[in-house]
């Protein structure tokens, strides 16, 4: 029942982020990515339980790069976050999302290549953080991946999830 009450609690707090904003999304479209970070994603981290003590910002990761955040549990990595602002990257699938659940490889092709750029750099995150999963997000959309595989087994068929309705068409038209 504790983790009933949690679950409608975070939801609550959802809700009340995304009417927050409600007639406001001129702000969000304007924001570039540390805005949109600060404005939306950092507050969807701490809603799904995350505490802002384990947010990482801008990791130097050797031989990736700075990861938007890496976020850890007892100061070891368990997430990789890549964040963008609102309107990049997450522009409408080439073809309509009528599921949750796809593999890598149709994310790939139903989104600009934009978006494969940063599954391509969200995997180097992962592999040398030795950390298998990796979100993508513009705030008001969200896409988990598993992007570190069992040898033998493609990237390009790991399955990935994607929320895009549930923010953006409560509040940003998306």
């Amino acid at each position: 029942m504790a983790q009933l009450r949690n679950r409608e609690e975070a939801f609550k707090k959802f809700e009340s982020l995304v009417c927050s904003y409600k007639g406001k999304e001129d702000l969000l479209y304007s924001s570039n990515e540390a805005k949109t970070r600060l404005l939306l994603i950092d507050e969807i981290l701490e809603i799904l339980g995350w505490d802002k003590s384990s947010f990482n910002p801008e990791t130097y990761i050797p031989k990736a790069g700075f990861s938007d955040y890496l976020l850890t549990i007892d100061d070891n990595p368990r997430l990789v976050v890549e964040a963008k602002r609102i309107g990049d990257t997450f522009r409408t699938a080439k073809s309509k999302l009528l599921k949750r659940e796809y593999e890598v490889r149709y994310f790939k092709r139903a989104f600009k290549s934009s978006f494969s750029d940063v599954i391509e750099q969200a995997k180097d995150y992962c592999i040398e953080t030795k950390v298998p999963f990796a979100l993508l997000t513009n705030g008001a959309e969200w896409v988990a991946l598993q992007l570190l595989t069992l040898p033998g087994v493609s990237i390009d068929t790991a399955k990935g999830i994607c929320f895009r309705r549930s923010l953006s068409s409560t509040c940003f038209g998306i």
